[in-house]
């Protein structure tokens, strides 16, 4: 759900699933690079930007939401 509180579901995709299988190859998506296996120490980069809805921009470090 996103952090906003908007309660609107967000799909984010990984170039490095945590499964180890193969990220989805689709050019019109944008993937992130993930590091760390749990919610807990999770960071995504580049940051989280929802161009539709609430707009929503922010980081996830460390399991850590961050709104900018």
């Amino acid at each position: 759900m996103c952090p906003c509180g908007c309660r609107e579901l967000m799909g984010i995709f990984f170039k490095n699933p945590i499964d180890g299988g193969q990220p989805i190859d689709d050019n019109d998506r944008n993937l992130w690079q993930r590091q760390g296996d749990t919610i807990e120490n999770l960071t995504l980069t580049p940051s989280i930007l929802r161009r539709s809805d609430c707009g929503w921009h922010g980081f996830i470090t460390n399991g850590q939401i961050r709104t900018v």
